[in-house]
């Protein structure tokens, strides 16, 4: 007797799918007959366990979901904009660990520790300025604040904003800009401009 290899195996596919047919009719069954006798046991807690299938069924959709938010709650989310900045701000360093209690607002933490912070400039000739920064407040971090607390940023400040309005002129001003490509007139001009420079200066 000659068995084809094609048949055997189609026997076996066969097989082994009734195999599977048989055995999910059976888990099915089981199924079914459990989830009929819990409702017969507990009919109250069948209710519940289709009311939260039901509430997993719709919790999607296109769009956000409502999160209700508990009117219990005493501890609010951090937004995720804000930015949370650890340093130390003074010079001085404590020893030993020392509990503060009773600060209740930023002020009054600014008004105990009293920060402070030692800093050395570099002037373009190679110089150094020593200035010293109070702050009392958030806002005395901003670069305009550091900037009217001190005299050398303040000089920077004036010049910058001088070289930005000879930039401003260089752009719009065709004349003065042709009269800076020649160099006869450049020459003639700058000599102007040290002149007037020392009238200012007396």
């Amino acid at each position: 007797m000659v068995v084809n290899f094609d048949d055997s195996r189609k026997i076996l596919v066969k097989f082994c799918m009734l195999q599977f047919f048989f055995k999910f009719k059976h888990w099915i069954g089981n199924l079914f007959d459990s989830s009929v006798n819990y409702s017969k046991t507990d009919p109250n807690q069948n209710s519940k366990s289709q009311n939260n299938n039901n509430m997993a069924m719709f919790n999607y959709g296109v769009g956000g979901n409502e999160v209700k938010v508990d009117a219990n709650e005493a501890i609010q989310e951090i937004q995720e904009n804000k930015s949370l900045i650890v340093s130390q701000l003074t010079t001085e360093e404590s020893y030993t660990p020392e509990v503060i209690t009773g600060l209740k607002t930023v002020e009054d933490v600014f008004k105990h520790f009293q920060p402070s912070v030692s800093v050395q400039h570099e002037t373009e000739d190679g110089g150094i300025v020593e200035e010293e920064f109070r702050f009392q407040n958030l806002g005395d971090f901003t670069p305009k604040s550091l900037t009217q607390k001190s005299d050398y940023l303040q000089q920077l400040s004036m010049e910058q904003e001088q070289y930005n309005k000879i930039v401003r002129q260089l752009k719009t001003n065709k004349i003065l800009r042709n009269m800076l490509e020649n160099d006869q007139t450049r020459a003639a001009f700058i000599e102007v401009l040290k002149e007037v420079a020392q009238e200012l200066e007396k």
